[in-house]
């Protein structure tokens, strides 16, 4: 019964929204759109370009322990020069409904301190019954530029195209932010998102590195709302990462992710 009201408004065809991924940005609940990472064309796409290397990268999410809807999501990056590329793949759902997220992405540094990147997404919904099953092209991009020597500020759109123009209705949003690299090896970031149908969800989230190897994170999102923790941990060539985000009637979302650095680059963060 909860899966089936879960995906009630998504059965109809409505809202299609589009997935997230990695546990090194979900322990900081998200609050990730200036950050670059191994999860750039989840997030972010002006950040290709700012890779020190090629990754490939895997996500598990559990959503409250039910596995009809966990997401298993996958991301390549491979920055060159001052430019990058990108694609990723999401898949979500059960026997009953599922959807997949099919996407490619670049990325180019424009001038020193300041990227662009863009992403096109085929979303595909397969549903049981008389339900009808749906393809839907999107698209995104973002920006990425340096403040200062330690603050970096992002901003990106999803699906800016009027949903008067589509058959089904696809959320647009909005996302702004700032982070800041801090004495002691701590970032601190902030943003904001506007989604359609929805409350401004306000996003902080910090990550601390007392060491070589480990990171821990942690964050809050106003949205539900929600409190985000995680670690990490650099075990060359991989970089392994967990997660888990609170609900207040739902429970906890767990959230499990690996990296694997293909080879590096002479790019710098």
């Amino acid at each position: 019964m909860f899966v089936f009201l879960f995906f009630s408004r998504s059965a109809a065809g409505t809202w299609l929204v589009r997935p997230a991924a990695g546990a090194g940005e979900a322990g900081m609940a998200y609050a990730c759109i200036m950050k670059p990472g191994v999860w750039p064309a989840f997030h972010n796409q002006a950040a290709l370009p700012l890779l020190q290397g090629s990754a490939f990268s895997f996500s598990y999410e559990n959503r409250f322990g039910l596995k009809e809807l966990a997401a298993r999501s996958v991301c390549l990056a491979i920055p060159s020069g001052s430019s990058g590329v990108g694609a990723v793949y999401s898949y979500s759902g059960y026997s009953g409904f599922s959807r997949e997220t099919i996407g490619l992405a670049g990325g180019i540094m424009l001038s020193p301190g300041f990227s662009a990147g863009v992403q096109t997404n085929l979303h595909i919904e397969n549903q049981a019954g008389d339900y009808k099953d749906y393809v839907i092209l999107t698209c995104e991009g973002g920006f990425l530029i340096d403040l200062s020597d330690n603050v970096r500020a992002g901003i990106h759109v999803f699906n800016p195209v009027p949903n008067s123009l589509r058959k089904v209705p696809v959320q647009s949003a909005i996302r702004a932010g700032a982070g800041i690299e801090l004495p002691g090896n701590l970032f601190a970031a902030m943003e904001a998102e506007m989604r359609s149908g929805r409350r401004i969800n306000l996003r902080t989230g910090f990550e601390y590195t007392p060491g070589a190897r480990i990171r821990l994170r942690g964050g809050y999102s106003t949205e539900t709302p929600s409190f985000s923790f995680g670690i990490g941990y650099a075990l060359k060539p991989a970089l392994v990462d967990i997660a888990f985000s609170t609900h207040p009637a739902l429970g906890v979302t767990s959230t499990f992710s690996v990296s694997f650095i293909l080879w590096e680059s002479d790019n710098k963060r």
